[in-house]
């Protein structure tokens, strides 16, 4: 195989499964963060994380994910447009509350005790640590571009300094 051509898919491959393997992980915290409850077996992680509840939460994360990533934060953040920014935020919070009660009475049979999709399972908790994610990954990523931009713009100006001709 042609190395120029290998690197970058084998760099992608691997960004598609880092990017799985967070996944896997952040949807798992509330397994891990799951109450004993008295006559209440615990289950495995894999029975918890194929709840219908969410399944659905877990997708919407994602959604919020990539959707701030690579169009709200680009558009609306960098641009400097603050008000709709903010905005964007209190919809996707609202819009994720209300979808979360609207999927809780339909799996209450599912939850023990009647405990709730926004209680111990940590979706809110979940919500906000996928928002800021999104945040940091998105605002770090530009700011290392302008970095490595500004970089290759000192670089050019020394050269042609030395090499003016």
């Amino acid at each position: 195989m042609d190395k120029k051509l290998s690197s970058p898919v084998l760099k992608k491959i691997l960004a598609v499964c880092t990017h799985a393997v967070l996944w896997l992980a952040l949807l798992s915290l509330p397994y891990f963060f799951k109450p004993d409850l008295p006559g209440h077996p615990r289950g495995t992680l894999l029975d918890d994380i194929l709840l219908p509840p969410r399944i659905a939460n877990g997708i919407l994360l994602i959604l919020v994910f990539y959707l701030n990533y690579f169009l709200v934060i680009p558009t609306l953040y960098l641009r400097k447009r603050f008000l709709l920014f903010g905005a964007s935020i209190v919809f996707n919070i609202g819009l994720f509350v209300l979808l979360n009660y609207s999927i809780m009475p339909l799996y209450n049979d599912l939850l023990p005790m009647g405990l709730g999709i926004l209680g111990p399972s940590h979706n809110i908790f979940l919500f906000i640590i996928t928002y800021i994610l999104s945040f940091t990954t998105s605002v770090y990523n530009q700011w290392q571009s302008a970095v490595q931009e500004k970089m290759k713009t000192e670089i050019s100006f020394l050269k042609a300094q030395i090499n003016p001709h």
